[in-house]
This record gives structure tokens, sequence and C-alpha cells, in this order.
């Protein structure tokens, strides 16, 4: 049995991915578990790694660096006094590094030369990993603001420092060893962010803040001695560029991963997939569409997927200047079989947790209800704004073209009201191309209709079945 630390991290994280793929019997130390493979442990309080350890002899270590400092001894030779190997997950600056952060690398290692178990340490160069750290930035405007802009890393995908770590677990031959491993060429931040900018076809920009604010920031996260040690790291690195290493190549047999691949393997992150959904609030059929998309997007987000959704609207009758019951529409457009079919869209709606009061529903113009839409995604609450909607709409007879209604309406949303935006809606609507809703367009495809929950979380994920 093989246990990870870290095990819900990147790096731990495709550890345990890369042993479970391989049909090895492995265990993740989380604080937090759920999944079937997880157990609870916290690396900071010795006490609660029995259980974790029960049966295991090799151990993935990530350490939780500084915060868990004080109790190193006792949490290492509780874990070495039971297994037989740990392969740890170090820092190339371990071996001279002068800050806080490779000092405390240092002295793990220098623990587990010590407790006579069998050791590797994988020592990571620049993690590409920390770079998500540029996502927000990214996604909000377009703009990297670092100090050093010509600072210089070979950055390593966190798959590969997993794989040389998964090699050291499963392979003797490398006991005793210490790799420095990187990604296979030296990119300075400045070109990261172009590398970034041209897989999600976006042009970025990079802002080289000065040092002084810099440090600023990385008080807020680094101890206050670290701060200038890392900024001298920096300084070092911008006049020269960190060695690459054939570590991945050489225990894998392929070459080390690139950036640009890395990128790839985190374009959400980046860039979210754009889900544009068409629709009218006066469709039942938009409503069992919209239910099950935000299922699938739950799906999604809970894996730790990012997705965008865009709302674009669609009036089944813009003509309509007057609220009347939906089921005297009902009646005019189905004639005798009203009635079954209403009875068929309320059990589907059941089934899936939507309350159809068809006896309540006021058919009514939804231009204003749209303009809300528009106005709440704005503002970030879109899909909030349309679910509330569809259910005033359907289960609670409320009039979507009262104005004084949607003010209330977007109130309890939490949306700021705004009389603006019906130009734009005209426009908007003036560009739509569709004969009827729903319609969901993401990643290159577009289906037409209420598509089941899988169906939409594919077109989210990009799957095909």
């Amino acid at each position: 049995m093989i246990l990870v630390t870290g095990a819900t991290g990147k790096v731990g994280g495709q550890v345990v991915a890369q042993l479970r793929e391989m049909g090895v019997e492995v265990r993740g130390l989380t604080r937090r578990p759920e999944r079937e493979w997880e157990v609870y442990g916290d690396l900071g309080d010795p006490a609660t790694l029995d259980a974790a350890l029960e049966g295991v002899d090799r151990v993935f270590l990530v350490w939780p660096t500084l915060r868990a400092d004080a109790h190193a001894e006792a949490v290492l030779k509780k874990i070495t006094d039971r297994v037989r190997r740990v392969v740890y997950l170090s820092s190339a600056g371990a071996v001279d590094g002068a800050d806080p952060v490779n000092s405390s690398h240092r002295m793990i290692e220098g623990l587990l030369r010590d407790s006579g178990v069998e050791w590797t340490f994988v020592r990571g160069g620049g993690f590409a990993g920390n770079d998500l750290g540029w996502a927000a930035g990214i996604r909000a405007d377009g703009v990297v603001r670092e100090a050093f802009g010509g600072w210089a890393r070979s950055v390593v995908h966190e798959a590969d420092l997993a794989a040389v770590g998964v090699r050291a677990l499963l392979d003797d031959a490398h006991v005793g060893a210490a790799y420095a491993v990187t990604g296979p060429r030296v990119h300075t931040q400045q070109e990261r962010v172009r590398i970034i900018g041209e897989v999600i076809g976006r042009p970025l920009r990079f802002e080289e803040v000065p040092a002084e604010e810099a440090k600023a920031g990385f008080a807020a996260w680094l101890p206050p001695e670290a701060v200038d040690a890392t900024f001298t790291e920096m300084l070092t690195m911008t006049a020269e560029a960190e060695p690459v290493s054939t570590a991945v190549e050489e225990l894998t047999g392929r070459p080390a991963r690139t950036y640009r691949e890395w990128v790839l393997d985190h374009r959400d992150d980046f860039a979210p997939p754009v889900v544009e959904m068409t629709l009218d609030i006066a469709c039942s059929w938009s409503y069992l569409g919209f239910n099950r998309l935000r299922k699938a997007l739950e799906r999604y987000r809970a894996e730790g997927g990012r997705a965008e959704v865009v709302f674009r609207p669609y009036q089944l009758a813009p003509e309509v200047t007057t609220p009347e019951p939906l089921t005297r529409v009902h009646e005019r457009a189905f004639g005798p079989e009203a009635a079954a079919a209403t009875e068929q869209m309320t059990g589907l709606g059941a089934a899936e947790g939507i309350a159809y009061r068809f006896d309540r529903a006021l058919f009514a113009n939804t231009f204003e209800a749209h303009r809300l839409i528009a106005l709440a995604s704005a503002q970030g609450r879109g899909e909030a704004m349309t679910e509330r909607l569809f259910r005033a709409y359907f289960g609670e007879g409320r009039d979507v073209s009262d104005r004084a209604t949607l003010r209330e309406l977007a109130a309890e949303t939490g949306v700021t009201w705004s009389d603006e935006g019906a130009d734009e809606l005209r426009a908007e609507l003036a560009k739509v191309r569709v004969s009827g809703v729903p319609v969901f367009a993401a990643r290159g495809r577009t289906l037409s209709g209420a598509q089941g929950e899988d169906t939409l979380y594919d077109l989210v994920t990009g799957q095909s079945r």
C-alpha cells in the first residue's frame, strides 16, 4: 500500500491518479476525505496518522512547508518507523537555498536521511502550477502583473513531477537518489504569458510592477524573513536562468512536457469554456433544459472545472402586449390535446425537481425579463436570475412583463436594477437565427432541444459519447 500526502493538491493528486491508473493500491491523505481512496490525516498533528499508515509500506511525501515545520521531527519519526520507503517532493533550492522555504526542504531531507528509511528526493524546479495564480487577472482583464518580467525558469508540469515520483516509489533503483526535475526549456515570465495568450487565443499583457509593490504582495502570504530571500532568488534567476535537467526523460523514457502542453492542460483555468444558451422564460422546454444545464455545471464545477454561461434571448411571442392565463394559450395552440400536453410536461418537470403550475402561469411578453437577465449577467448573477425568473413564471404565476415585479425579483436575487439596456437587447434579438428554443452551444458544438444532463455535461467538458 502506498500513502500519498497532499493527495488533493496538484502533484499529489497526479501521483494518486497515475498509481490508480496502473492498478497500484493507493491511499490519499487529506484533512477533508471525500472519495473512497481518501483517508483523514493532518501532517501538523502526528496523532492523526496512525490509521492512515495502517498497512502502508511506501509514502509519497508532500510536506506543508513552514506550516507544519514545528512538528516535522515527530511526524517524520512516526512515518519512518512504520514504512520502508519515502519519496519526498523537495525543491531544487534545498541544496543551498538560504530562504525559509528552501531551508525547510533541506531540513526535511536531513531528517529523512538520518531516519534509516529508504529515501528519494524529487527536487522540483519552478512549478508550472504556480502560474495558476495569474488566472484571475487573465480572466478579468488579460493582464499579468508581476515583478521581474525577465525572471527565467524551466518550469515543470505537475504530471512530470508525479511521474518521476511514481518511478521512485515502484523501482528500487532510485533509492538514495536526489533528482533535479525541470521542464524541457527555460522561459521568462513574459514568455510564459505570451504562450498562455497564444493557447487561449487572446492577447495578454505583462505589466511589470515595482519591486517594493511586489514585495508587499508576497508579504501577504510569506513570512517577513522569506520575502527578501525570495526576491534575491528572483534577481539571480533574472540575471542567470536556472539549468534544465533531463531527469524526466531519463526516468520515464519520454521527454518532459513543454510549458505549452501544461497550458493546454489548464486552458479552462485561464479561459473557461463559454456555454451559450438561447432561451425564453415563457418556454417550458427552456426551463427544463436550463435545469439540466445547471445540474451539469454543478457536476463540472464540483470537479474543479470552470465554465461561464452566456444567455441569448429569444421571444416565443414578441407581439404579446397583455398577459393572459397560459392555459388559455395552450388551449388555442393544442386544442383537445392541451390537457394531455400540460400533464406530460408537469410530470417531466416533477421528475427533475421543477414545479410547473400551468394553472397559475401568465403568458406575457418576456422582453423585460430578458433585459433583466442581461443586467444580472453583467453583475455575475445571470444563472441565479434566470432560475428565479423561470420559477416566478412557471411556479408562482408572476407577471414577468411587469417592471415592479421584476424589480422585486432582482432585489431578491442580489441584482441592482437599472432601466438601461433596452436598445442593446433589441439589437441582440435582431441577431437571433434559431427557430426554436432551447439551443446550447459550446466548444464548437450546437445542440437543440432540452438535452439530457449527461449530454450537456459532455458539451461543457468537450467530451463525446
